[in-house]
């Protein structure tokens, strides 16, 4: 019998004699009842008695909105930490390559179709042909677009590489070093 909270729970002997909780000390003496929550896709079915390793942490049966049932810690759930079996992962890579950029333009970079090959992706990631304002057309990955970390051809880089250039050699033309 749990010492904290007085619900019989069947444990392993040595969790028993090192802890003599059934895992709800955690939540202030009362294990919070999360049952029939909704976390993301998951949702909160059963507490079930925590296993050796999560010392008193309650862990919680849930079941994903595709079917999957899966034991999970409840500061996981309560904290935002977990919002699917895993499933959620895929359905973000499948949702990243079914991505619609035709026709948008990113800084410098207009978007004119996929790239060549088996419809534009590689390795779960797509790829876009751009054409940049300086007339250069380049391929681009579809999140370096979406986040803004490649905002041209390179001719951005190019630009300020000469822009540097020419500053250093003045000042070097300035102080008379040659």
């Amino acid at each position: 019998m749990c010492e904290a909270c007085g619900k019989v729970a069947v444990l392993g002997t040595k969790y028993i004699s090192d802890h003599m909780t059934c895992g709800c000390r955690h939540a202030g003496g009362r294990a919070q009842d999360l049952a029939g929550q909704r976390f993301g896709r998951l949702v909160a079915l059963e507490q079930v008695h925590p296993a050796y390793w999560t010392k008193t942490k309650a862990l919680w049966r849930c079941r994903c909105d595709c079917g999957t049932e899966l034991n999970v810690c409840a500061a996981s759930l309560t904290k935002d930490r977990t919002h699917s079996c895993g499933c959620l992962r895929g359905d973000i890579v499948r949702e990243r390559r079914t991505l619609r950029l035709d026709g948008r333009t990113f800084a410098l970079l207009k978007v004119i179709g996929r790239a060549p090959g088996p419809d534009g992706t590689f390795n779960g990631e797509s790829f876009w042909r751009c054409v940049c304002a300086c007339g250069r057309e380049t391929v681009v990955r579809g999140r370096f677009l979406v986040n803004g970390s490649t905002r041209s051809c390179g001719c951005l880089h190019r630009k300020a590489v000469r822009e540097e250039f020419a500053r250093q050699e003045a000042l070097r033309l300035e102080g008379g070093v040659s």
